[in-house]
């Protein structure tokens, strides 16, 4: 009917595939089983997809006994949750650096100048605007992040929440990306970004 309103017709060919879909049609719809086997297919074989329609912001100040304390009732904020990812990926261990607070405060520091160092390899692999480095600096309960640029003569550390939106978008995405991926729920997910990288300029947003 709508080939006739659009006055096409088809080839002998193209009929004769028409037919044999239709036929397929009809056996398919008529077969539950390999229906539902399809269905069942489907299921395990869909990706997961995942939407986001912003970045994934970082604290640049935590509190550990507050985190911790959230963590335990089970009450996580969202920015919880990232600076939790951020520790998967430092690898870092909130209640380890808490543990350690008032026993070996050497030991404590070791770990997140480690930590700082591994995010600031990591992190430069990608961000190539410029030389950038991450600090995590413990000061009793409280952990802050800081970035410094390592092209000037000196290092000035600036605290993460007073970095542009287009860095904090950056750095929230990549943390949030990378410990998603390693043996995350999002390993296999396909990510729906909007307008990624909206504040970076055009090569950081290359």
């Amino acid at each position: 009917t709508e080939l006739a309103k659009a006055d096409k017709e088809l080839t002998e060919t193209q009929e004769g595939h028409l037919s044999a879909i239709q036929k397929d049609a009809r056996t398919i719809a008529g077969d539950d089983e390999a229906r539902a086997k399809a269905i069942q297919w489907i299921d395990q074989n869909l990706p997961v997809f995942v939407y986001l329609d912003d970045y994934p912001e970082i604290p640049g100040h935590q509190s550990i006994p507050a985190f911790l304390k959230r963590k335990a009732e089970g009450t996580l904020e969202p920015e919880d949750e990232n600076f939790e990812k951020l520790c998967k990926v430092a690898g870092l261990d909130p209640a380890k650096l808490q543990e350690l607070q008032n026993i070996d405060t050497e030991q404590r520091n070791q770990l997140a100048n480690r930590a700082s160092s591994v995010v600031s390899a990591e992190l430069q692999k990608r961000w190539t605007d410029r030389g950038v480095k991450v600090r995590f600096n413990l000061d009793g309960n409280d952990i802050q992040t800081f970035v410094s640029d390592t092209t000037y003569t000196f290092d000035v550390d600036v605290n993460l929440d007073e970095r542009s939106r287009g860095f904090r978008w950056f750095f929230g995405f990549y943390t949030a990306f990378a410990a998603d991926t390693d043996g995350g729920d999002k390993d296999t997910a396909i990510l729906l970004l909007d307008e990624p990288g909206l504040f970076l300029h055009a090569k950081s947003q290359g």
